[in-house]
């Protein structure tokens, strides 16, 4: 996984108790909000952590080349789209 989107994707869980988080990794410093509601993952690995950590309910984006529309269903990944990326 992108080393970038792995950072990100922790700080979004991390449970500080500061209301943004700072990173800083290879290209920079990034600032999240703490908690978010609505999260964007940059790729499929990111996606699976997302739903694995039981959080892909607040996944709004992907950016992705290997997904696309048809694998969306009521902005939800079809069952057997997760069950593939999940092998």
């Amino acid at each position: 996984m992108n080393r970038l989107a792995l950072l990100l994707t922790l700080a979004l869980l991390s449970a500080a108790t500061a209301q943004t988080l700072t990173l800083k990794h290879d290209e920079g410093t990034t600032t999240v909000k703490q908690n978010p509601q609505r999260v964007v993952v940059m790729d499929e690995e990111a996606l699976g952590w997302m739903f694995a950590l039981n959080l892909g309910d607040r996944v709004v984006g992907l950016g992705s080349s290997y997904l696309s529309p048809t694998d969306i269903t009521r902005s939800k990944l079809k069952p057997e789209i997760l069950e593939h990326l999940s092998q």
